[in-house]
């Protein structure tokens, strides 16, 4: 049979305009996304939440979107592609009505839960769409694509955020995400034949089962390692037992895949070395790629930077992402250059950008201090993107479906969740140690401290201000000097420990034969 024919048949003669469509609902499903964790400061006075409540809120979306892949992917196998996309942009339409209409924070959390179905419906025929359109080998582009998304969606949703709260109230923000859809709706009319002439696979032994515990496993995960160091890890009653439902979900999970004939997760992709060095080598970019977030932060709390500003850096980062992205697909599926090459290209520009960061962080950046390691660490995000979605997936046969994809984004959604408490944890860590090295020395008997305070003291009293203010508004001064001091060090440590752990990474890829040598065969492993 004939492979099914989405597109209309103008598309054909407008390939570009087609990719760009595609790429715009891709975008706008993705803002739904992100959206709400670039507003955080409005949902927690808002909804009365706090701020591990927006992180949890933007995992657990992520972790329904995960689970649902190989249910959504299960349907796309009976329903037209273009009527179930046209469903899922519609009720995400009404995730967002609903959402406009939330005060507890809640009744929140259950909506982003929701939101991740939609998002997911819609991402995973768009994603689709868009391997229907590449040749075989290039079917990795795809993958690559939708991590891009991802990534690039902060800034889509930042230019958003920026428009609408300085001009309007931040709920808007809704109704500017309801008009993105409603166009998607529109694209998706003009682009998509109602009948692909596809085969149809009925819809039994549907595995809701996995599906629950996919969800409620996923969900347990998020929440450990979002509140765990609030609450002091398992010292807390709370966190013991969601760790207890993440483990023993997993776990049935796991054995559910083994003993099922139609399993939700094929369990022979854990066969193949090729793949699993995979997943190591994204767990380690995903970990330790968030030490961007360490730049946006201090822009905005250091450096006081607006909001327009940080929205041009994120481009240059997002910048450097595509670029990297269009470099190493056009290389590698070309064999002009093998996967190793581009593996330790990407690495290594990672550890010239954190090193680059270690060098310059200081309390007087300007823009263009900081655009150069941000389009570094973009290029040598995208450079990375291909080389591993090709380990991950291009390595595994046919029976295993969205197999690989699906556990590719749960590494990604772990390593999520181990970067954010791991860089909580390390900030708290070093900012306690430079903190305690600090007051060694404030006390009236250091002779660089009293110096200090007593010239800010003078400068007070030669403002008008009485000896008892001067010296209040001098103390007070002075320590928050040193607290600033005690972030830059604290974010200066986090670079070198990141840099180390790359080096370490790229002295591996070059010395062990085995995370190199696979790359051209799809090796298998067997038991003696």
């Amino acid at each position: 049979m004939n492979p099914p024919v989405y597109f209309k048949s103008w598309a054909s003669e407008w390939e570009w305009v087609v990719r760009g469509l595609l790429l715009f609902v891709l975008l706008s499903a993705m803002t739904q996304f992100s959206l709400f964790g670039l507003v955080s400061t409005y949902l927690l006075s808002f909804l009365g939440a706090q701020p591990e409540d927006v992180s949890f809120s933007t995992n657990i979306t992520y972790a329904a979107l995960i689970a649902a892949i190989p249910m959504h992917i299960r349907f796309l196998r009976y329903f037209e592609l273009r009527n179930y996309l046209l469903t899922f942009l519609l009720l995400g339409i009404g995730v967002s009505v609903f959402s406009f209409q939330v005060t507890n924070v809640n009744v929140f959390l259950v909506a982003r839960v929701f939101t991740g179905f939609t998002v997911s419906g819609t991402a995973i025929s768009i994603l689709m769409l868009i391997m229907s359109r590449l040749k075989p080998q290039y079917a990795p582009i795809g993958l690559s694509v939708f991590y891009g998304a991802i990534l690039g969606s902060g800034l889509s949703s930042g230019a958003l955020v920026y428009l609408v709260t300085n001009n309007l109230d931040w709920r808007d923000t809704y109704l500017f995400l309801i008009l993105f859809q409603l166009m998607s709706l529109a694209v998706v009319l003009v682009l998509l034949r109602s009948k692909a002439e596809m085969k149809r696979y009925p819809l039994y032994q549907l595995d809701w089962p996995s599906f629950i515990l996919c969800l409620a496993s996923f969900i347990a995960w998020a929440y450990t390692f979002i509140y765990g160091p609030k609450y002091y890890w398992l010292t807390d009653g709370r966190i013991r037992i969601s760790l207890t439902i993440a483990l023993c979900g997993l776990v049935a999970l796991v054995y559910r895949q083994t003993v099922t004939k139609r399993p939700y997760l094929h369990p022979a992709v854990f066969q193949f070395r090729g793949f699993i060095i995979g997943l190591l080598l994204l767990g380690v970019y995903y970990g330790i790629k968030d030490s961007i977030q360490l730049i946006y932060a201090f822009t905005l709390q250091i450096l006081h930077w607006d909001t327009q500003k940080l929205i041009w850096l994120s481009a240059w980062n997002v910048t450097g992402l595509i670029t990297g992205i269009i470099v190493a697909a056009e290389m590698i599926l070309t064999h002009k250059f093998s996967s190793r090459v581009f593996l330790l290209i990407g690495f290594s520009l990672l550890l010239l950008f954190n090193l680059w960061s270690y060098s310059i962080f200081q309390t007087d950046l300007s823009f263009w201090d900081l655009a150069g390691p941000a389009m570094l660490q973009g290029l040598g995000s995208g450079i990375l993107f291909v080389p591993l979605m090709l380990m991950i997936v291009s390595k595994l046969p046919d029976y295993t479906g969205f197999t690989g994809a699906v556990v590719a984004a749960f590494v990604r959604f772990t390593a999520t969740c181990n970067s954010y408490a791991g860089l909580y944890t390390l900030q708290l860590t070093y900012n306690q140690h430079f903190r305690e090295a600090f007051l060694r020395h404030t006390s009236t008997t250091d002779p660089v401290f009293a110096g200090r305070l007593a010239t800010t003291g003078r400068y007070f009293a030669s403002a008008g201000y009485t000896a008892g203010q001067s010296d209040a508004l001098a103390a007070r001064t002075v320590f928050g000097a040193l607290g600033v001091q005690g972030q830059l060090l604290t974010d200066m440590s986090i670079f070198r420990l990141f840099a180390l752990v790359i080096l370490i990474v790229i002295v591996l890829i070059l010395v062990v034969p085995g995370v190199y040598a696979l790359f051209s065969r799809p090796t298998r492993i067997t038991s003696s």
